[in-house]
């Protein structure tokens, strides 16, 4: 067998809903798999408690600048978050975003529906 056929005969334990890509160097790249709007929801939400800028936001949620602000505008207009204008300088301001109350409690909720699920697998339900 040559040294090539043995090389690609090697077998990979990548997880259930990834992928991945190989490289010329025969290294193997794993992409993430994605979130759902919850999480992403959660993440955003996580990282405003503190009150941030929308490019601090993003860059925490691992999210690039329009969809952060198109999230962060879904949940203000549903009352998750909070935007306050801060002056800058005299003609200059800039947007704070903060977790409200009801944002604080969807983290929380969020929490212990992860936890009551981190351990479990769905059951299968077979046809008759």
């Amino acid at each position: 067998m040559s040294p090539l056929a043995e090389s690609s005969t090697q077998t990979l334990d990548i997880p259930k809903g990834q992928s991945c890509k190989f490289l010329k160097s025969g290294k193997v790249l794993k992409k993430r798999t994605y979130r759902s709007y919850f999480e992403i929801i959660f993440n955003i939400l996580r990282n405003a408690t503190d009150g941030k800028i929308i490019s601090v936001i993003a860059r925490e949620s691992n999210l690039s600048h329009y969809p952060a602000k198109n999230y962060v505008q879904w949940l203000q207009a549903n009352g998750l978050v909070e935007v306050r204008r801060e002056p800058l300088n005299k003609t200059q301001s800039y947007a704070v975003i903060s977790t409200t109350t009801a944002g604080i409690e969807f983290i929380e909720t969020f929490e212990k529906l992860c936890s009551m699920l981190q351990n479990t697998e769905p059951a299968i339900i077979e046809q008759i």
